[in-house]
């Protein structure tokens, strides 16, 4: 009885972790500079990396700015272990989405916002990411 018990137990905890990496699409990840995160979706393995944050000119708070600014970071991104891509998403479009894979990547926020006479470590900034399936594919 106990080795049943035991055996079922180890085969949830099994199950729950091979299912902790499976995303729903639409998914989003966060992931700090450096940071590199692994996921499957739809069947594929992804390998998301965020190298660098490579503009953060958006208007602080507290500010007036003629222009709102716009954050970049680049990310290297591949599918299945292949080819490592490297893209540039900003801040500014809503549309700007890199393809990957069967999917699109997209960056949905980049925190902390700047603040007037705050520098921000490049360490601390934390991007949110979006991944979507393509339409049509």
């Amino acid at each position: 009885m106990v080795s049943r018990i035991l055996i079922l137990v180890i085969a949830f905890a099994f199950f729950s972790v091979a299912m902790a990496n499976e995303m729903d699409s639409g998914t989003d990840l966060t992931l700090k500079p450096g940071g590199q995160t692994k996921f499957s979706l739809d069947g594929k393995e992804f390998t998301v990396r965020f190298v660098e944050v490579v503009e953060d000119s958006r208007c602080p708070k507290g500010v007036d700015c003629v222009w709102a600014g716009m954050a970049r970071i680049r990310l290297e991104l591949s599918v299945n272990g292949g080819e490592t891509q490297e893209v540039v998403l900003d801040t500014l479009a809503e549309t700007d989405t890199a393809e990957f894979g069967d999917s699109s990547i997209r960056l949905k926020s980049l925190d902390p916002y700047p603040e007037a006479d705050a520098q921000i470590d490049p360490m601390a900034y934390v991007a949110t990411l979006e991944i979507v399936p393509r339409k049509g594919i």
